[in-house]
């Protein structure tokens, strides 16, 4: 066996020897991280700004207008503006072409640290 050929079949199993699969689910991840944004926002100490919502930590956010501008909104305050803002990540999240399109859509406290 090569080396090419060992890092594959090591490359099949996770840190406790279970087998793991060949492909990406990317539409399985996908439909996961949607679940994620229709979730509510949660306030914190720091509301109206600071936020907790897994796609983002602030209530301002930026939108794609109609003529290729970018607005400013307070999705904490326009409820208008959540909802098209949750229809514009989504559509992010429908054009990923891979895991790492949606991963970049997460802010970085979501994830665990070793």
């Amino acid at each position: 066996m090569n080396c090419k050929e060992n890092c594959r079949k090591k490359s099949n199993r996770n840190d406790k020897g279970e087998k793991m699969r060949k492909i990406t689910d990317l539409r399985g991840i996908k439909d996961t991280a949607k679940v994620f944004l229709h979730m509510n926002i949660e306030e914190t100490k720091f509301s109206p700004l600071v936020i907790k919502h897994p796609f983002t930590d602030s209530a301002m956010v930026c939108l794609s207008q109609t003529d290729g501008e970018i607005a400013f909104a307070n999705i904490m305050e326009d409820t208008k503006a959540f909802t098209l803002w949750k229809e514009q990540v989504e559509k992010q999240i429908d054009t990923a072409e891979d895991v790492f399109g949606v991963y970049h859509l997460v802010p970085e406290r979501n994830f665990c640290k070793p």
